[in-house]
């Protein structure tokens, strides 16, 4: 059966924005006047918090009459509406505004960074900035405006910083370079002034995942080595961090050192096994594991090392094999024949494992009736790596430079070709299991925010988009 044209099966849910006729500086113009706005409404916010100890105005409507005169402050000038937020539930209750107020009593609803180590299940707005303002200082934005940017809603916006600065902030500002300094300077303070008792008061796997997904895990490495006795946790963490770096000598002495206070721990035996395998060290490696098998029979990746220490064993004996056969001018075992087949096919390609071994037994005309050489072999080749990472039951993160249209996924459905339909906040993506390719029949489904997809048994495929259903 031909597969259905899905394109003239789709139900399309967006619909496009009018285009708007304004000379090259008329936007400039426009955003400069929004940050004569947002600088009036600092000033308002200001005076307020003086006369209320400190306290953040529940929404910015409050400020109006006695310490912002003019309403129309509250509106952005790029605004047609005259006071659309962009973010509907975030709308002021008492009076029109454009602007995005960070400190509002609304419930937040999103993932953020906080780094306290006991946090309660909801915060609202105005709890939730407050608390990050000890990780962040000034950088926090207080009042945002979505009016001046092209494209999806995640992106850049003009925003009023609790420092009183006006500027362009990324939806990620935590993790900009101004963010990720201002939390390294944070804890670096925190182990200064209490280097023994710091890790009491804060979540390590949150730090570490602030750190890992800005990719600044040097400046982590930084701050745990100025610490003194370290937890358990945080030195896992520093061997996580010198293995992403290929320090892996040093991985392994940190977890030798670690392994006597914690012999009953499962997980950091199979990491050093992993570790002396990396190094090359099989004995140790097969030592730890056989350890952990006696104490974890079912341990899935203490078999997976050890199937590959086998791999190692097996794939030495066809070496010597092979080195015998062409010495002696023999006829080259079949098993070592397809071994070097697949070794030049991997070392030219970055394909996936499977086609690799597919394409190999082509060349060998069918001749290799199983994968177990294969699967013992794959150990051995550096260049599968990314494929071992899906084989193996490793994460892999995908991001834009991967080919996805942004790094913000709301939505997966597979068609029945199995086909990936990705929903992004810029569009959406087809994953066929190698590549990325971005579905753009239209500038609406370029630019939408896909926030979920059906597919129906008869093909069609529906989007629901952020703004239009």
């Amino acid at each position: 059966m031909p597969p259905i044209p899905i394109i003239q099966n789709i139900m399309l849910l967006i619909f496009a924005q009018p285009a708007l006729s304004v000379s090259s500086s008329e936007p400039k113009r426009l955003q400069n006047a929004c940050a004569e706005h947002l600088k009036t409404i600092g000033k308002a916010i200001a005076a307020y918090r003086a006369d209320h100890r400190g306290d953040m105005p529940n929404w910015l409507s409050d400020l109006y009459p006695e310490y912002l005169s003019d309403p129309q402050m509250l509106c952005c000038p790029a605004d047609k509406e005259g006071g659309n937020p962009v973010f509907k539930a975030l709308t002021d209750p008492k009076m029109p505004c454009s602007y995005l107020y960070e400190f509002s009593p609304i419930i937040y609803s999103f993932s953020t960074w906080v780094f306290d180590r006991h946090l309660q299940e909801k915060y609202t707005y105005n709890e939730l900035r407050t608390k990050q303002l000890r990780y962040f200082g000034g950088l926090i934005p207080v009042v945002r405006c979505w009016h001046h940017k092209q494209g999806s809603i995640y992106g850049s916006s003009l925003d009023l910083r609790y420092d009183g600065k006006v500027d362009i902030l990324s939806d990620l500002w935590e993790r900009s370079p101004e963010g990720v300094q201002a939390v390294f300077s944070f804890f670096e303070r925190a182990i200064e002034e209490n280097p023994e008792r710091w890790e009491g008061q804060f979540s390590l796997q949150k730090i570490a995942s602030y750190f890992r997904a800005c990719k600044r895990f040097v400046e982590l490495q930084a701050l745990l080595e100025k610490a003194s006795n370290l937890s358990t946790d945080a030195q896992k963490i520093l061997v996580e961090i010198y293995e992403s770096e290929g320090k892996i000598h040093q991985a392994i002495e940190r977890c030798e050192s670690l392994s006597p206070q914690v012999p009953d721990d499962i997980e950091m035996r199979v990491t050093l096994a992993r570790l002396y395998a990396e190094a090359k060290n099989y004995d140790a490696a097969r030592s730890e594991i056989d350890q952990v098998l006696r104490r974890d029979p079912q341990n899935s990746e203490a078999y997976r090392l050890y199937f590959e220490f086998l791999a190692i064993d097996h794939a030495d004996r066809l070496q010597t094999e092979l080195v015998r056969a062409t010495e002696a001018s023999d006829a080259i075992p079949l098993q070592a024949r397809y071994w070097v087949k697949l070794q030049e096919r991997l070392f030219r390609s970055e394909k996936t494992l499977l086609p690799t071994i597919r394409a190999a037994r082509e060349d060998l005309q069918g001749s290799i009736e199983n994968e177990e050489s294969v699967i013992q072999l794959r150990h051995l080749y550096e260049t599968m790596e990314k494929s071992l990472a899906r084989d193996t039951g490793r994460w892999k993160t995908y991001t834009t430079a991967d080919g996805l249209t942004s790094d913000f996924v709301h939505a997966i459905a597979q068609d029945r070709r199995g086909v990936l339909w990705i929903g992004t906040s810029n569009g959406v993506c087809l994953y066929n299991g190698e590549n990325f390719t971005p579905f753009a029949p239209s500038q609406a489904i370029r630019q939408a925010e896909i926030w979920s997809i059906c597919i129906e048994d008869g093909g069609q495929i529906w989007f629901g988009t952020r703004k239009h259903g």
